[in-house]
């Protein structure tokens, strides 16, 4: 699932906690020189789980 703002926003109108907020990661570019976007939600069990937008 992409981590874009638009996906966090749907999921948070669902109920779904956002424990990180879209944005780049800082240490990893990718190969082109591209930092992803990533975002961190919470599973009902507790479980962090990361969305990644690729660039």
């Amino acid at each position: 699932m992409a981590a874009g703002p638009k996906t966090c926003l749907h999921l948070a109108g669902l109920g779904v906690e956002i424990t990180r907020n879209p944005g780049p990661m800082k240490a990893a570019p990718d190969e082109t020189g591209e930092y992803e976007t990533i975002a961190f939600i919470k599973d009902p069990d507790g479980y962090n789980i990361e969305l990644i937008q690729a660039p």
